[in-house]
């Protein structure tokens, strides 16, 4: 994304909103790109286009990144966290929400799971109830 864009976190902050994102940025790796020089004032993230996606010469992420225990960058800090990515994504949400909610302060979360696409990745009881629910890969959309 270019920098001189708006975002809606930019928009939103300036009119008092705390702004979060929790889970994919994918928008830029560098250090100008990263969510909190774009409007969030909590990033929650992992880097690069999804997790364990690093190529040579970029900010990606973190090194055989996974989504079991993955590394995630919390405000600029890589922090080792334990469970499903889309769990810790969720969960630290919550937690985020639930503290603006007490302190009373408006607030917009931005929650992006990567686990909603390939590759997929998951705990085999989140595979049970979708078995055999999958179309073939030649009638899925391409992104």
């Amino acid at each position: 994304m270019r920098l001189d864009a708006t975002t809606i976190a930019q928009v939103l902050k300036s009119a008092g909103y705390s702004t979060g994102i929790f889970g994919k940025w994918h928008l830029g790796d560098e250090a100008a790109y990263q969510p909190e020089k774009r409007g969030f004032d909590e990033t929650f993230i992992h880097g690069g286009g999804g997790i364990g996606q690093s190529y040579p010469g970029s900010c990606g992420d973190a090194p055989g990144n996974t989504y079991f225990n993955p590394a995630i960058l919390h405000n600029g800090t890589f922090l080792k966290t334990q469970g499903f990515c889309t769990d810790i994504f969720f969960s630290r949400a919550i937690e985020w929400m639930d503290d603006m909610v007490d302190k009373h302060h408006p607030y917009f979360a931005l929650i992006t799971p990567n686990a909603a696409h390939e590759p997929l990745s998951c705990p085999p009881s989140y595979e049970r109830p979708y078995a055999g629910k999958v179309p073939p890969k030649s009638r899925r959309f391409l992104a």
